[in-house]
This record gives C-alpha cells, structure tokens and sequence, in this order.
C-alpha cells in the first residue's frame, strides 16, 4: 500500500470515528406536570393531597438508540431498562430521573435507569382512558407492583402516612377520551392522535401533553397497592445531548489519528 493511500485511509477511518461519536449519547429532558394531583378513592385524601398538590417537575434522560428487548405479550415492544447496565451491557431507553414536588419539595423520588414500552395500533383500554388497538407510550421508573419482583428495584422514593412509592411512569395514549391537556373528558381539549408509525422508539419524545403516574404500597400489607396521577404532562430537551464516556474515547481516538494525518502529510510535504 502506497504511502498516499495509507493517509487517505487514515483519514477516511478518523472521520468515521469522529462521526460515530457525536451519535450515541442520551438527550436530557425536563418535566412538569399539571398542579391538581388526583388521588385514588383507596389512599386516604387527607393524607396525600396536601402533600402532592401543586405538580411535580424534575430531570430526566431519554436515549432513542436504547437496547431492544423482547416483544411483551400484550404486542408492546420493550426497551431496556430496569437492570443495571453495568450487569446487562444493555443502553437504558431512560435513566437519570430526579424530582420533586413543587409545593413540597422536601419530597422528592429518583432512579438511576428506567424501561420504555411502545404500542403502535396495540394499545390496551389503558386506565379506562384509551382507544383499544391505539397507540401508546410509557416510559417506565421502576417496574409497576403487577410486575412483582421480576426485575430489580431501583427506585430512591418517599413515605406518606403509611404508604411508600413504589414506581413512577410517564405515558401518553392514543384516546377520544384520554383527551389533552387534561386526559379528561371528550370535551376537554383536543383528542390525544395518533402518533405513532412503528414499534420503534420515537427518536423524540411527544411535545403535546401526557399523564405523570405514581404507584404507592402499602408498608403494612404490601399486597394493598394504589396510585394518584398528574394530568398535563409536558417533557423538553434541556440542554444538548451529553455525550457518554465512550463517545469521549471514540471522539479523542478520531481526533488523534487526524493529528497522524496532518502531520504525515507535512513531513511528505517537506521531502517530495
């Protein structure tokens, strides 16, 4: 191989590595939520509602090249997820969750990593508020208490008279009644679209309103489980994508053999 050819195939692999590293990172996002929290008829409303009223808000990461999982039995497609990666060399769909209640910030929840389910033209009559065989997604902190102790739990919660949180999940649902900005109603807003095309995960999240869901169990008898929600979701990037260590290796590693490069062309400069 010829000298000249040997740099232009340095060249062409420090540009294929620089361009791979500026593709893999996860993007961060920012949440809010509505101000009502509506508590469950099976949690006492005394002890919950002055505590949650007002919204929550918080952080998060969201990575639309997550690992594919499995296909679950009710046709959603599952995205790593609620193991670590470090155990799974899986790329979690969500990670880095940090909240808290605006009207109470004393209380606040967190996870490390987190699973995303996507139903296209799937969906169940999620929580009586969607259309069977619409579209819905649900990114997942902690897996709901259905689930038992299939996956590890990784969830930094609180305690209310009680009751601990077990799980928190974001959703959005295809749906006439599961209507935004309130999930409410048919005649409340407009009616949640369809907005899915695939089972792929969406290379962003939806920009029109969601729901904020928060499971409790019981301390006493952890069969007893129940919830309150948070209508008027709304996410958005924060910031620009933050690169994850190995896409620093991979951009330095570029970065240097192009420093080869420019120097091997000068010293042939310098003697032709």
């Amino acid at each position: 191989m010829s000298n000249r050819t040997s740099v232009r195939t340095l060249a062409f692999a420090a540009m294929n590595i620089a361009a791979t590293a500026g593709l893999a990172a996860p993007e961060s996002y920012t949440f809010s939520t509505g101000a009502t929290v509506y508590v469950s008829a099976t949690l006492p409303f005394s002890a919950f509602q002055p505590y949650l009223q007002g919204g929550a808000s918080g952080t998060f990461f969201y990575d639309s090249a997550a690992s594919f999982v499995q296909i679950n039995p009710d046709g959603s497609s599952a995205y790593a997820g609620f193991t670590s990666p470090s155990i799974t060399g899986l790329t979690p769909s969500v990670s880095g969750l940090s909240a808290s209640f605006n009207f109470n910030p004393g209380l606040s929840f967190s996870d490390p990593n987190g699973s995303t389910s996507v139903w296209n033209d799937k969906a169940v009559n999620f929580f009586g508020s969607g259309d069977p065989g619409g579209d819905a997604l649900i990114l997942s902190f902690d897996p709901p208490a259905a689930n038992g102790s299939l996956f590890p739990r990784n969830l930094n919660g609180f305690e209310l008279n009680g009751w601990h949180l077990y799980s928190a999940r974001m959703l959005w649902v295809e749906g006439v009644v599961a209507a935004t900005p309130e999930f409410g109603p048919s005649n409340i807003g407009l009616p949640t679209p369809d907005f899915l095309s695939n089972q792929a995960l969406p290379g962003k999240l939806p920009t029109f309103e969601g729901k904020l869901w928060l499971e409790f169990q019981n301390n006493a008898d952890p069969s007893q489980t129940s919830f309150v929600f948070y209508n008027n979701l709304q996410v958005a990037p924060s910031v620009a994508a933050i690169p994850e260590p190995e896409t620093y290796a991979l951009l330095l590693a570029g970065l240097g053999i192009m420093g080869f490069v420019v120097r091997r062309r000068q010293r042939e400069g310098r003697t032709a």
